[in-house]
């Protein structure tokens, strides 16, 4: 993704007086102690960046290192930098580091959150400090220059002369042929049927878009126009505005989640509000493209907590895998295969939404459970009236079905599952209506 302005020429301009500045300056480290929710991609370019910056950077885990190794690590640095972005993680530091920064005396920078007893800054300017916040805030290529840049000066260039930072909006739209994010909707004409993405912000702060390119591009090659967004974790219609003009017209026809889900509930509610189609997306995280294929389970049960579960309860299922991690960049993969089938079928999810309910097919799947070919059931759930209802309220919305009494669909399950157990009475099915051929 190009940078969030077109600002190339300035900043490199700027970066390199900085730089020059820089070469008369220390050479000891400068520590950074990350944690788990620091996204790999923008760790990694973070270290990228610090050493084409000349700036010798050294990583502690929050999770890993111990407050030893932090306390021994501290003895030659200049600089603590901690990235706590969240207030959760950010209590975990000053639990477990909290007694070594008070009685340490180097400096340190908290880019993330504050918790108790660490406080924002230590024997660091507070405006200096304020100025790498916001350039570790705002993230992305030029901000990360920015940073490695003002990490190698020191407090010695004031913040008179550091570039203000290129902010992130809050919330904001993405298409790679935009050049920018945009925080506004661009026009959406009616005409073409269009598909809304929601993704995170670590997506832009870490310039990690190649795979989001990958599924815009796979959409438009099915007809279909495609733009991500993002926006406040907590805010209770952010799909919502994010899909609806000011005038409150709905411009997407389909929706594809690929964010983390914080209130399962509230966005159910609205995404019933809402009312279209939703396809759920997950990265797997802890192997790459190649370990996925070869992969017998597919999902770390990690990534089972963070993205299946609290989308499923959402209302979010049937969830497709389209990326993996890479290795070396830390960045999202695309599986050119899963981004296919995803932008197949939300080609066809669109086509569905033209078409008459009259004219849809319907399939319904019940659990031959427990075995036994006069078996099925669900736990807590009377499956028979279950149907009964659901065929009763899609014969109402004008699709072409009938309604059975919940006595008569269990004779007729049954002996369609009787098939399945005795392949000879298939035949018999045909006759009966109750079964046909592909």
């Amino acid at each position: 993704m190009i940078g969030y302005v077109r600002r190339s020429f300035l900043i490199a301009g700027l970066l390199f007086a900085m730089l020059g500045f820089a070469q008369a300056q220390t050479t000891a480290p400068v520590v950074l102690l990350t944690t788990y929710v620091v996204s790999p991609a923008r760790l990694a370019k973070l270290i990228d960046e610090a050493k084409r910056a000349g700036v010798p950077l050294q990583v502690l885990s929050a999770e890993r290192d111990t407050p030893q190794a932090l306390q021994q690590a501290l003895l030659p640095a200049q600089l603590l930098v901690i990235d706590a972005p969240h207030s959760s993680v950010a209590q975990v530091v000053a639990g477990k580091f909290g007694a070594v920064l008070s009685s340490a005396k180097a400096p340190y920078v908290m880019v993330g959150e504050v918790a108790a007893p660490l406080v924002a800054q230590r024997f660091v300017s507070a405006a200096w400090a304020q100025r790498l916040r916001e350039y570790w805030r705002f993230g992305g290529s030029s901000n990360v220059r920015l940073a490695m840049a003002a990490l190698q000066s020191g407090q010695r260039m004031t913040v008179d002369a550091m570039p203000a930072a290129i902010q992130l909006p809050s919330a904001g739209f993405y298409h790679p042929a935009w050049g920018q994010l945009q925080s506004q909707m661009p026009p959406m004409p009616k005409q073409l049927k269009t598909v809304a993405i929601a993704v995170n912000n670590a997506v832009f702060t870490s310039d990690d878009t190649p795979w989001l390119d990958s599924l815009i591009a796979a959409l438009e090659q099915r007809g279909l126009r495609a733009y991500a967004f993002y926006g406040p974790r907590q805010q209770k219609d952010l799909f919502w505005s994010m899909t609806h003009t000011k005038e409150g017209r709905l411009v997407a026809d389909v929706l594809i989640n690929a964010a983390l889900v914080f209130n399962p509930a509230e966005r159910k509610a609205e995404l019933e509000r809402i009312g279209i189609p939703v396809l759920q997306t997950m990265p797997a995280l802890a192997m790459d493209a190649g370990q996925w294929v070869q992969s017998k389970d597919g999902l770390a049960l990690s990534d089972v907590s963070y993205y299946y579960t609290p989308s499923e309860l959402a209302g979010m299922t049937d969830a497709m895998l389209i990326t993996a991690r890479d290795p070396h960049s830390g960045a999202l993969q695309a599986i050119p295969a899963q981004i296919e089938a995803v932008a197949d079928k939300s080609a066809a999810l669109a086509r569905l939404q033209q078409t008459l309910p009259a004219q849809r097919r319907v399939a319904m799947l019940v659990y031959n459970y427990p075995l036994g070919e006069g078996n099925f059931g669900a736990s807590f759930l009377n499956v028979p009236k279950s149907l009964h209802n659901m065929l009763g309220a899609l014969q109402s919305a004008g699709y072409q079905t009938s309604a059975p009494a919940a006595d008569v669909i269990t004779k007729q399950v049954q002996a369609t599952m009787g098939a399945f157990y005795k392949p000879e009475s298939a035949s018999d099915l045909l006759a009966q209506g109750l079964a046909d051929t592909l």
